[in-house]
């Protein structure tokens, strides 16, 4: 494997860590709430809107990596 795969490889990893990281940030009310439907139903449509959009990056991301490792 070449060196410029192997830093591909880590920068991948990064970056799913880092979709990982935002995607449970992503909930401002879970001090309050125990899951998403007993969260207030303005703000669990915003936030499931953004959760959709980066686990959709996370999947794609995901892929990607998997045919280059």
């Amino acid at each position: 494997m070449r060196q410029q795969d192997v830093e591909r490889i880590h920068r991948d990893h990064e970056i799913i860590l880092g979709l990982i990281t935002r995607i449970k940030a992503e909930c401002t009310q879970n001090d309050s709430v125990q899951n998403c439907n007993t969260c207030q139903p303005n703000l669990r449509m915003v936030c499931r809107g953004n959760i959709e959009q980066l686990i959709k990056s996370f999947v794609e991301v995901t892929l990607k990596h998997n045919l280059i490792e």
